[in-house]
């Protein structure tokens, strides 16, 4: 009797694969990433753009404090900018190693053009690639929050700031605040932004807007009470929120002690605080109840604004260096409060006699020894306080008494899978754009098939 020899059972192979003809349909409510738009302004050459420019006054700030002998905001600009450069340098080298090795030519340039060749994988592909995205992260959740923490407070010490540099302060506060939404929202979403936009939209816009507001009044509030107070005081309040994030990590907890410090954002919302429910099925997901560190989020809110407004410490906390200063109510009163109030009161007047087609009261000169400008931005900050943290207040104290995948840090399972669904969608559309850019790719996956079969056969 004759016993046939068993062999693997491989799918049956078609004898030929031509490129395809035609796209998939876009994926409902999934939008590819184009090179450049004009309306709105954006694109992925533009944020390209600002990412080089964003680097480069991060450095020329850090240069400008050492010159003005500020060594300790030159340290901590200079720490958060090299953390950042550091993981995109890394990731680079890491992912782009094979094309680095065969384009040839100093291996500096070539990592100083990967950015620019994964913004242009990204645009044929429609999507973000791996290192595209780990360069956005690096600037949206290392260098955004620590840089934007520095600079406005930086500004509300400035006396003589033109009209022009407040406008431009007051902007790069907004983008730190924009950037810092952005890279929180990655990790609401299980790394999966678009996806999750594409799916549920609404959700994704309202809780894109709380975190723009809760930012700007977190940037906001750093400025005020470094100035009425010290810087150290609020500092000291999110080394305290990284270690209520360490104690309610359940597995990881020296993954979350580096993330908690090198990602103030995570110290500035707590870790675990997902109100989505989304989190990927990976090992390094950080797993432990949200409310530990949503409840230190409002008592230290309330406890930075209670110091604000009731203490007066006319020679400061101690006789060492600038924490012997004037402190507390009077400084704010005469640093934020006064130029808030005379703001308010150029733009009545100044709205009232554009209504009556008169121009006389709409000269603003500032108050005291501040000029036009500091006088502006530092009402612009204060306001940006009082209107964001008591709303942050409000919508943190309303998620945990309603929301518990915030309260207690479970998954929504749901949502979860479908936000995976919506994944494969654009990753099957992604793939046939591509394969009728470059058919190529379509012959080159056929003959690695052909040559997988020749191997058993």
């Amino acid at each position: 009797m004759n016993i046939a020899r068993s062999s693997p059972q491989l799918p049956a192979r078609a004898e030929s694969e031509e490129p395809p003809a035609e796209e998939l349909p876009l994926p409902e409510g999934f939008t590819p990433l184009v090179g450049i738009k004009f309306c709105p302004p954006g694109g992925i050459y533009l944020l390209l753009f600002f990412w080089f420019l964003d680097n480069a006054t991060d450095l020329f700030q850090v240069v400008t404090f050492v010159r003005h002998g500020d060594s300790g905001f030159a340290i901590f600009v200079a720490f958060f900018v090299t953390a950042s450069v550091f993981v995109v340098a890394f990731v680079i080298v890491m992912s782009e190693s094979d094309s680095i090795h065969n384009r040839g030519g100093p291996i500096l340039c070539k990592v100083l053009l990967s950015p620019f060749n994964a913004a242009v994988a990204s645009i044929e592909s429609g999507k973000a690639s791996m290192t595209w995205g780990w360069i956005m992260r690096a600037e949206q959740q290392i260098e955004a929050p620590g840089t934007g923490l520095v600079a406005p407070y930086g500004m509300v010490l400035v006396s003589k700031l033109s009209l022009f540099q407040a406008l431009a302060a007051s902007y790069g506060l907004y983008s730190s605040c924009k950037a810092i939404a952005a890279g929180r929202m990655e990790n609401l979403s299980a790394e999966s932004p678009v996806e999750f936009n594409a799916v549920r939209p609404k959700l994704f816009a309202a809780i894109q807007l709380w975190l723009l507001l809760a930012s700007l009044g977190e940037l906001a509030l750093f400025a005020v009470v470094g100035r009425v107070l010290h810087p150290s005081v609020p500092i000291a309040m999110y080394l305290f929120a990284a270690a209520i994030n360490i104690h309610a990590e359940e597995v990881k907890k020296s993954d979350v002690c580096c993330q908690s410090v090198f990602m103030v954002a995570e110290s500035m919302f707590g870790l675990h605080n997902n109100p989505t429910g989304l989190k990927a099925v990976s090992k390094d997901v950080r797993t432990g109840p949200g409310w530990p560190a949503a409840s230190f989020l409002l008592v230290r809110l309330v406890v930075l604004v209670c110091l604000c407004l009731f203490p007066d410490l006319p020679n400061g906390m101690l006789p060492i260096a600038s924490l012997g200063r004037p402190m507390g109510s009077p400084v704010l009163e005469e640093e934020f409060l006064l130029p808030l109030r005379v703001a308010c009161n150029v733009a009545w007047n100044c709205s009232a006699s554009v209504l009556a087609h008169q121009f006389e009261n709409c000269t603003f000169d500032g108050v005291a020894e501040k000029s036009a400008g500091s006088t502006a931005f530092n009402a612009f900050v204060v306001a940006a306080a009082v209107v964001c943290v008591p709303l942050q207040v409000l919508i943190t104290l309303g998620q945990l008494c309603l929301n518990s995948h915030y309260r207690l840090g479970t998954s929504n399972q749901e949502l979860y899978d479908e936000v995976q669904r919506k994944k494969a969608e654009i990753e099957a559309w992604s793939e046939r754009h591509l394969d009728i850019l470059y058919p190529e790719r379509v012959r080159q996956r056929l003959m690695q098939r052909d040559g997988f079969y020749l191997g058993f056969e």
